[in-house]
């Protein structure tokens, strides 16, 4: 039932008390307004049906910005405790206070290395928030929609981001504080937290770091299909690596383009063509490591096992998953690159 007249004029004065209190707690203004809203609650003198003072009367009643009281309703939105309703402003809908923080997770797929990474996220995080996993696959409408869909929804947005002139305007109508950038470095807004590969240098250092292995080649190809969203600076440079160390190389779409020798050497991205590498070896009776040599991107469990071990330059996508659910968090506001390396094992 919502509240009489006489409760909602006494409400700001009520609330000012709290927020008095709040502040010697170090708290932000918009965080002491938030949870000033939240004690009443507990206390049962604001209740569900509640209305909260609109935004001008609680800029009037608490002398503060206007952005700061849209911010603390913001925090108590996303904590599902209020809502705002047409015509009547914001309305208490919960006094459940063990709702946990909500954190959309905008991914490209749920590959291997993705689910490392998801999974990672989920257990750093424990029962803190709940996570909830879109996959965009590099399509800039289904980005977009989804989106569009969940901005104002979530309390967090950790996204695998990709270059695109629409990707870029829809993730700046998301708070910078609430968004979180990993894995791809193509466009961020500035401000955001991010934890991102370096595709050129990481991938040149991760190739050097395979050099004398590689060597043992006369030829060596990347299988870069194209529309899969994968960052050029690959090409680039896998490109200039071999340049440096004068390997006849060459950047294909498939495995199908060329006919498989004994001495040549591949790099794949996808699980795909190092499944196709790999067959087209046992068809000729290759060896992986030793007639013909693979090199995958991105490590996962299964790639320690098969065939001996495959070789591959990979980031940590564990702790990619940690650094992300540290800014959930709160504890870290420190963006970091995470190196590309390379780890050794029969396949090369």
């Amino acid at each position: 039932m919502a509240q009489s007249d006489t409760r909602m004029e006494d409400t700001p004065t009520l609330l000012k008390q709290y927020i008095s209190e709040n502040e010697k707690k170090f708290l932000s203004k918009s965080e002491a307004i938030a949870e000033a809203v939240i004690v009443a609650i507990k206390e049962k003198i604001l209740v569900v049906g509640d209305l909260l003072p609109t935004v001008n009367k609680a800029v009037d009643e608490f002398r503060v910005a206007r952005k700061t009281v849209v911010r603390s309703y913001d925090i108590l939105k996303k904590r599902g405790i209020i809502d705002s309703k047409e015509r009547l402003g914001y309305i208490i809908i919960s006094d459940n206070f063990k709702n946990k923080m909500k954190v959309m997770m905008l991914i490209q797929s749920f590959n291997p290395y993705m689910e490392l990474f998801y999974n990672s996220v989920v257990d750093s995080l424990g029962s803190n928030a709940q996570v909830d996993v879109y996959f965009h696959h590099y399509n800039p409408r289904v980005f977009n929609a989804i989106l569009r869909e969940n901005i104002g929804k979530y309390g967090k947005y950790i996204i695998t981001s990709f270059d695109h002139k629409t990707v870029r305007k829809e993730l700046k109508k998301i708070p910078v504080r609430d968004l979180i950038v990993c894995s791809r470095d193509d466009w961020m807004p500035r401000e955001a937290l991010s934890f991102t590969q370096d595709f050129y240098n990481g991938t040149f250092e991760a190739l050097k770091q395979a050099s004398n292995e590689i060597a043992k080649y006369e030829s060596i190809f990347l299988i870069f299909p194209k529309g899969k969203g994968h960052s050029t600076q690959i090409v680039k440079s896998f490109n200039a690596f071999c340049d440096s160390i004068s390997i006849t190389h060459q950047v294909i779409e498939s495995c199908k383009e060329v006919d498989l020798k004994a001495g040549q050497a591949y790099v794949v991205i996808e699980d795909a063509d190092m499944v196709e590498v790999l067959e087209a070896s046992e068809k000729k009776g290759f060896t992986p490591g030793e007639q013909v040599g693979l090199l995958s991107f991105n490590d996962t469990s299964i790639k320690k096992v098969i065939r001996k071990g495959i070789s591959v330059i990979s980031t940590d996508f564990r702790r990619l998953g940690q650094l992300a659910a540290e800014a959930v968090l709160g504890k870290t506001k420190q963006s970091e690159v995470l190196p590309i390396n390379y780890i050794g094992r029969n396949s090369l």
